[in-house]
């Protein structure tokens, strides 16, 4: 019982809530520390994944990583969406650093999607549809 309060107040310390379903992350070290390592099986979480070089990676880590991936896109894609939705104008600045810091995490894992998939041998046209938002409708930036 006792873990519930304490990944709660662990996670208060990372986000804050601007709206339904919309998280503001002010430091991206500090989120990024967080989560590496899952004590209870004792094994390295995606997160620590994600802070191997690709080319270290087994082809496990590789599948499951473009998953990851794919998925986490594809939230902060919805994510700028409804950000945009709620503040059409950019008049809130926080929205605004959000957007920004996401379109910018969008590109570190797009970047780093590519070069999983092109270690994994997808053809260059299927890794582009998958990169460019093909599989978000297109909706990244």
């Amino acid at each position: 019982m006792q873990q519930q309060p304490q990944q709660q107040q662990q996670k208060d310390r990372y986000e804050i809530k601007l709206g339904e379903g919309i998280y503001f992350t002010p430091s991206r070290a500090a989120s990024a520390a967080q989560g590496v390592h899952d004590e209870q099986s004792g094994q390295a979480s995606a997160a620590a994944t994600m802070q191997k070089p690709v080319f270290l990676l087994t082809q496990d880590e590789l599948l499951a990583e473009r998953v990851e991936l794919q998925m986490q896109l594809e939230r902060l894609a919805d994510s700028n969406t409804q950000m945009r939705e709620f503040d059409p104008h950019g008049q809130d600045a926080l929205l605004v650093e959000s957007i920004a810091e996401n379109i910018d995490a969008m590109a570190r894992k797009a970047a780093r999607l590519d070069a999983i998939l092109e270690r994994l041998g997808v053809p260059a046209a299927q890794a582009q549809a998958f990169s460019s938002g093909a599989h978000t409708g297109g909706v990244f930036l």
